[in-house]
């Protein structure tokens, strides 16, 4: 769901895909637009939600997302669309399943065909 990313909304998707049958989770994650002055906290509160479901992997994409990473700092933090892109294809992930979230704004449904 690259198209429209809110904290009820990226809260939903990280719970829904934290109660999927699966040995490898991967979640991908990008900025949430329009959020003004409380910005920054509610990238925090993704980060912490992200820490306590313990997927195999976290990918944190764009400026505001930079915030999220002081809850989860093993998370792989990449500023831009396009080093997440370099990112994934240096390092491809495989049998897993993926959640793909963020504000249309960040365009992170083109990172579909490199997986």
């Amino acid at each position: 769901d690259a198209y429209n990313a809110n904290p009820s909304s990226m809260s939903a998707a990280i719970e829904n895909l934290s109660s999927m049958k699966s040995n490898n989770k991967v979640a991908i994650v990008g900025d949430m637009f329009e959020l003004g002055e409380e910005a920054e906290e509610e990238h925090q509160a993704i980060g912490k939600l992200l820490a306590e479901k313990k997927f195999n992997a976290v990918y944190l994409c764009g400026k505001l997302m930079k915030a999220a990473q002081t809850e989860i700092p093993s998370a792989q933090y990449l500023e831009t669309k396009e080093d997440l892109l370099k990112a994934l294809q240096q390092k491809p992930i495989s049998n897993a399943t993926i959640l793909i979230k963020a504000s249309r704004g960040i365009g992170l449904e083109t990172i579909v065909d490199v997986l």
